[in-house]
């Protein structure tokens, strides 16, 4: 697990460390999210449902705003235009009242959206913050702050109209002007925020009029929408910015269900009631506290007792116990994760694709999903899992272990004897055994994996400082996958730290971006990943499974694949 020890950091170093890794945390979570909604009611509809496991799930519902045009806007088409004028149903009713406690893996890091990528702060601003857009349970786009857009016929920009009548918490209008402030603040140089790689063409923001924002490009780029469906899209008070200059962090004010109140550091964060949301009805929740506490027991006896009424990421060890406990009620989903031992390309041993390869061949994927994590995700042996765009189930390298392909790389690379390198880990329990479990499998090739046990910060810092030599990571990507191969794998990425140099590589990143239709972009994301694969840069091993889990006194939650709990809709049975 990752905590944040700010004393041994500095700020800066710090937001330089989250930006470049762009991660969920290795093994413990950390990224981003987003909510939905039409004006004056909220746009999601909760169906009862039950989990794998067979007890009953709080909701699992569909967003509204998943009209025809919100999906072609999914899409990425240039002609798109969605609108929330849908006709969407009322909000899951619920009884006034109530807190909720949301346990995490550390303390915030924070609350400013421009300057981390960390999961426990994403999970935080879901309750403070909106988004231009948002994805339903299916990941399409649909509207948020944002009620329609459409992209210039030369795909040169995006013009959104916006929701109106909306204020931040200290009063003043979201509007144009708001946008504007705020995508041009990731932008800006100064700032060195990670949110820039995610928005990589675009120059700037135009206040058309009042409600009406147009985003301008230097080159075509259709999945703009998703990344303003991530936290990209996240909305802060220019007032605010402006108010409080470095101390924002520490005093967020968006438009969100509820109102920040108190950051007690290495405690908790907590939020109240946002009694004039533009939601009509909700929040029902009095407030929600979001608490940092690094031990999965501490936290499973805090659910039990009642102290504690939602968490997330739990170890694969407790989902059969958890599943059939009465006080609580699990999500088991699919994600769009994948877990990897992350190389640096440019340094021996593994500025060789033989090498990096047969390190890939000597691992059994399949062995160690059923041993470590009961099956609860996925083996996979690509950058993207089944649940991505772009997804290729007909990769074959690397999907069984084979020991002579392996041996015969290490010759053909140089190494036929063998060699040692040094990987780094964090020693939270799951993160230790994956690590272990690859290292003994690897000693059947006489490759030495000698670990390195490191805090969060420590480990992140080395990554950005290109101090490694391997690490173990997990990536929560989303389920359009530019954003991810923008970051790692794109050569003049502001934040790559992993050496990987492929212009066939480049040349067809930059032809997806610009790919309106999905089948063909999906097309081009497939070669990408066939590419990726057979180069190696990372050794891809698993995608593991989206796990939330709540007391059985919480009722109206609304599940959303983009890994955050979303408590707008949340209300306490008596």
């Amino acid at each position: 697990m990752i905590g944040f020890d700010r004393r041994r950091v500095s700020r800066r170093m710090l937001l330089r460390s989250l930006g470049a890794l762009s991660v969920a945390g290795i093994v413990s979570p950390l990224i981003a999210a987003c909510g939905g909604g039409s004006n004056n009611s909220t746009s999601t509809s909760a169906v009862a449902s039950t989990t794998s496991g067979g007890s009953t799930a709080v909701a699992s519902a569909s967003t509204g705003g998943g009209t025809p045009a919100a999906s072609a806007a999914a899409s990425g088409s240039p002609a798109a235009v969605a609108s929330a004028q849908a006709t969407s149903a009322p909000p899951p009713s619920g009884t006034k009242g109530g807190q909720v406690t949301v346990a995490q893996s550390s303390d915030a890091t924070s609350m400013d959206p421009a300057h981390t990528t960390a999961t426990v702060d994403s999970q935080i601003y879901s309750s403070i913050y909106n988004r231009l857009l948002v994805l339903d349970d299916k990941s399409n786009v649909v509207p948020e702050l944002a009620v329609s857009w459409e992209a210039a016929a030369d795909n040169m920009s995006w013009t959104f109209k916006l929701r109106q009548g909306v204020k931040f918490h200290d009063g003043t209008d979201f509007n144009a002007d708001a946008v504007k402030a705020t995508i041009e603040r990731y932008l800006d140089p100064a700032q060195n925020s990670p949110r820039a790689g995610e928005i990589p063409y675009v120059t700037g923001v135009d206040a058309v009029d009042t409600y009406t924002a147009k985003v301008n490009l230097k080159q075509a780029f259709v999945t703009l929408l998703y990344s303003f469906a991530g936290t990209t899209g996240t909305m802060v008070s220019p007032t605010a910015v402006q108010k409080y200059g470095d101390d924002y962090a520490r005093n967020p004010v968006g438009t969100g269900p509820f109102v920040f109140k108190e950051w007690i550091k290495n405690d908790h964060v907590t939020a109240t009631r946002n009694e004039n949301y533009w939601k009509e009805g909700l929040p029902y929740l009095d407030s929600v506290s979001y608490k940092g506490i690094s031990d999965p027991t501490v936290i499973l006896n805090g659910i039990k007792a009642n102290n504690i009424q939602a968490t997330y990421g739990i170890a694969a060890k407790d989902v059969a116990s958890v599943k059939s406990d009465p006080n609580m009620q699990l999500v088991l989903k699919p994600s769009t994760s994948v877990s990897s031992l992350r190389l640096n390309n440019a340094v021996a041993p593994f500025d060789k694709k033989e090498i990096r390869q047969a390190v890939s061949w000597a691992i059994d994927r399949a062995a160690i999903e059923k041993a470590l994590y009961f099956d609860t995700g996925v083996p996979v042996n690509s950058f993207l899992g089944p649940q991505n765009l772009g997804y290729d189930k007909d990769i074959t390298l690397y999907a069984k272990r084979d020991l002579d392909k392996a041996k015969q790389l290490l010759t053909a690379g140089g190494q036929p004897n063998g060699f040692s390198f040094d990987a780094q880990t964090t020693n939270s329990s799951e993160s230790l055994k994956l690590a272990q479990a690859i290292k003994s499998q690897l000693e059947d090739i006489k490759v030495t994996m000698n670990l390195q046990l490191l805090d969060g910060v420590t480990l992140l810092q080395k990554l950005v400082d290109k101090q490694f030599q391997a690490s173990f990571v997990t990536y929560n990507g989303g389920v359009e996958p530019f954003q991810g191969f923008n970051r790692f794998f794109y050569s003049k990425s502001t934040i790559d730290v992993y050496g990987y140099n492929s212009p066939d590589f480049d040349a067809l990143l930059l032809k997806a971006a610009a790919t309106a239709d999905q089948t063909e972009r999906v097309k081009l994301y497939q070669q990408l990943t066939d590419m990726l694969s057979e180069d190696c840069p990372w050794v891809f091993l698993r995608a593991p499974a989206q796990t939330e889990l709540f007391r059985k006194e919480i009722s109206g939650y609304v599940f959303n694949p983009d890994g955050v709990l979303h408590l707008e809709t949340v209300s306490i049975k008596s």
